[in-house]
């Protein structure tokens, strides 16, 4: 293979990743909103796209800064990306705090509900 071969194959590959990583983050943000979260901070964004991609994620974010939307439009964004109708995904969490879950799980159920 010449250099020219390698060089157009090369820019193929970063066109259809680029394209590959767009309709990614399309999928997130369109889930977020659904869920009430008009926009998602960078640092959400690219934690959640890293997952659907496949890649292992340890996002460390302050308190308040909105972890739980990291995982909570996981399963509409999979949902989205598969074309079905919502509710056949689904996300695990495991966590020792009792009190966020049970906080967390009641509004995700109100806003997936109305």
């Amino acid at each position: 293979m010449g250099f020219l071969e390698i060089y157009f194959l090369t820019r193929l590959v970063r066109k259809r990743f680029d394209e590959r990583r767009r309709f990614i983050s399309d999928c997130v943000t369109k889930a977020a909103e659904e869920l009430g979260y008009p926009t998602m901070k960078m640092e959400q964004l690219d934690a959640a796209i890293a997952f659907v991609e496949g890649r292992d994620v340890f996002a460390i974010l302050p308190t308040g800064f909105g972890k739980s939307l990291c995982y909570a439009c996981l399963p509409a964004s999979f949902d989205r990306m598969l074309e079905q109708d919502q509710g056949y995904s689904i996300v695990v969490v495991v966590t020792p705090l009792l009190a966020i879950m049970k906080d967390q799980a009641s509004i995700y159920i109100i806003c997936l509900c109305a």
